[in-house]
């Protein structure tokens, strides 16, 4: 825990700017998610996953699988939303970017008194089952947030919704929650279309 009533006045004013630091600014949007809201959602889903993994008999972490979720994206309120497509047409970019975003996770997280995690923050190893879970429902949120906005009647974020699909089934992020994952994923998606109706 942070040690004193400044640091965590001093912690909070500095991640208070990403509840206005907004994703997909490139698009039209029709109603605009920002950083914190979508790391809320995040988190919510992340939690329920991995009580859906301990309730198969998975070992996992739940507590650490909400605590990365909430900070998955805090360094953005350094270096705001870089859209991905951005990253990947310029990979020097984004080798600084990691670089950037490694030094500002550790410097929140000191000032969170979360000095156990001198790598990445208070983000689990990147080969673990937590942060699978927190990766995928990374790219469930968008898609939710996606589904929202096509219900809306706004369908300019459809790429990027095929994208992350796309990148779901191909990454496997299914694999650790054994074999009805897949299935559930697709019923998940065919739910939005039944809402709709």
């Amino acid at each position: 825990m942070p040690t004193s009533t400044p640091d965590v006045l001093r912690l909070y004013r500095e991640l208070t700017p990403l509840r206005m630091v907004h994703r997909f600014q490139q698009h039209s949007t029709i109603r605009p998610e920002s950083i914190a809201e979508h790391s809320y959602f995040v988190a919510l889903l992340a939690g329920s996953f991995a009580a859906s993994l301990h309730a198969a008999g998975v070992s996992v972490n739940r507590a650490q699988c909400i605590e990365a979720a909430l900070w998955h994206d805090a360094p953005e309120v350094v270096t705001g939303d870089i859209p991905a497509g951005t990253k990947w047409a310029a990979p020097e970019l984004d080798r600084c970017l990691d670089v950037l975003e490694t030094a500002v996770m550790r410097r929140l997280a000191a000032d969170a008194g979360c000095p156990g995690f001198p790598d990445h923050g208070p983000i689990p190893a990147l080969d673990s089952i937590e942060w699978a879970v927190v990766k995928l429902a990374d790219m469930v949120e968008l898609v939710c947030y996606v589904e929202e906005e096509r219900a809306a009647g706004n369908h300019t974020l459809d790429p990027a919704r095929t994208s992350v699909i796309e990148l779901i089934f191909a990454y496997q992020l299914f694999q650790p929650f054994g074999h009805g994952a897949e299935r559930w994923f697709k019923d998940f998606l065919g739910g939005w279309r039944r809402d709709e109706d």
